[in-house]
């Protein structure tokens, strides 16, 4: 829907999405490969935003309530006014834990590549960026929740669109 892949593009040359900022995802149709369960998930994406603002890598979700979102990575203006931290969103039975952590600047803005992640245990959430821990939560357990709904890559599936300017992933 937009996004152009560029072929020399990607943090090793060999590909990545460019997306606008604007209108621009790709939405992945639900596949039971997709619909994560049991007690332990990693999710990672390399990333390069060109600016500060929040926008959303991926997001496996149906809506923007807690109850919908089921797990996902997004790069955001948190909550403590600190651009660039890394959010990791996951449901479980237990609730749903959407959390910036890593401090101010943990994903570099400037065009530099970051390789973010995601790790949850059953009992430990732990957030990395370019393989160092920027920060754990060990408030969330439980199984993983899923739902049928696409995968989307750039947005939140409501239609919130990413507000990166020009990211690549």
């Amino acid at each position: 829907f937009g996004a152009t892949f560029n072929a020399t593009g990607g943090y090793d040359n060999s590909g990545a999405y460019t997306f606008d900022g604007v209108n621009d995802f790709i939405n992945v149709t639900d596949s039971p490969s997709l619909d994560i369960t049991g007690n332990q998930i990693t999710i990672a994406a390399w990333v390069r935003p060109i600016s500060s603002d929040q926008g959303q890598v991926f997001s496996k979700a149906s809506g923007t309530t807690n109850g919908s979102r089921k797990y996902g990575l997004y790069v955001g203006a948190a909550t403590d006014g600190a651009p660039n931290d890394l959010g990791f969103e996951l449901q479980t039975t237990l609730g749903t834990i959407d959390l910036e952590i890593g401090g101010k600047n943990a994903v570099s803005p400037n065009g530099t590549w970051s390789h973010i992640a995601g790790v949850y245990n059953g009992s430990l959430m732990i957030w990395y960026v370019n393989g160092t821990v920027v920060g754990t939560n060990s408030s969330q357990s439980g199984n993983i929740v899923s739902r049928a709904v696409p995968l989307s890559i750039g947005r939140f599936q409501t239609g919130n669109v990413s507000n990166f300017a020009n990211p690549e992933f």
